[in-house]
């Protein structure tokens, strides 16, 4: 027999983190009836953006523009075809006046949902419904040193219908960058071996090209 291979550890992380995170029946009706407020339609960019307090003593702050950088970069790789024009984001955030000052800057370029607030909602029926949504976006912008993006980034690999290139905007590379598919496959150089269970899974695209 031939060798035995390493357990896909990323599969079992993305199952795990579905199961345990698969939604009440109440939660499951407020997550649609939110869907269908905002008027969710694919293909959609998912972004969330760690802008909090705590973020300064862990991990480098991105700016909102970098995160658009990033979408316009999907937004010209992804269009056309059978699925049609990448112009709607879902942003979420832990600073709302962020993604309201996304809503405000660029909304002219990109049709921007976020969720609306309804009267009687409970603050982590919110944070649950961002974290669903972010699952089910065709793309995800995020960063890994945010406890949300990882949960998001786990959440895509359980949605078989999804494109799911994600970009990590603390993602880096040593040169030469293997390829899958035509894209470069950009590995974090502190941990390969995160990529090689991934790309094992379905292909990730990650890019940091600011």
């Amino acid at each position: 027999p031939g060798a035995q291979q390493p357990p896909n550890l990323f599969w079992w992380w993305t199952e795990t983190t579905h199961y345990l995170h698969r939604p009440t029946e109440k939660l499951g009706l407020f997550i649609e009836a939110q869907k269908a407020r905002m008027g969710w339609r694919h293909p959609i960019i998912g972004i969330h953006m760690r802008l909090g307090v705590d973020k300064n003593r862990e991990a480098q702050r991105f700016p909102t523009k970098y995160y658009m950088h990033e979408a316009r970069r999907i937004r010209r790789l992804f269009s056309g075809g059978a699925q049609g024009d990448v112009g709607t984001i879902f942003v979420c955030s832990d600073r709302p006046r962020a993604v309201d000052k996304m809503i405000a800057d660029y909304s002219s370029e990109f049709r921007i949902l976020t969720q609306p607030r309804v009267e009687g909602a409970l603050p982590m029926e919110y944070v649950h419904t961002d974290l669903s949504l972010l699952g089910e976006a065709d793309y995800l912008i995020f960063t890994f040193s945010s406890n949300f993006g990882w949960p998001a980034l786990l959440f895509c690999g359980c949605f078989p219908s999804a494109l799911l290139p994600c970009w990590c905007l603390e993602l880096w590379t040593t040169p030469p960058a293997p390829v899958i598919g035509g894209l470069p496959v950009f590995a974090r150089a502190c941990s390969p071996c995160l990529c090689s269970w991934v790309l094992a899974a379905r292909p990730l695209v990650f890019f940091l090209d600011l």
